[in-house]
């Protein structure tokens, strides 16, 4: 099993890796580089939310859904 700093190294390799190969685009000119300005930034908006996300809020969510310990109460 890999370990999850291993893990994180290589999904934010390939983060910066996306982020970089959609940068170009803010360089281009004219009608199209009008009509897809937008979408580089919004990739990286997407992708470095989606890292905050996966690496903070998901673990947090497993650790407090799947502990040992806690039993169901009956309803009464």
């Amino acid at each position: 099993m890999a370990r999850p700093t291993k893990l994180a190294t290589a999904i934010m390799f390939a983060t910066i890796t996306n982020i970089a190969a959609y940068l170009p685009f803010l360089m281009l000119t004219g009608n199209t580089g009008s009509f897809l300005y937008s979408l580089p930034i919004v990739m990286a908006c997407a992708l470095v939310s989606s890292r905050l996300v996966s690496m903070t809020f998901i673990p947090l969510l497993g650790y407090y859904l799947l502990r040992r310990g806690d039993k169901p109460r009956a309803l009464r």
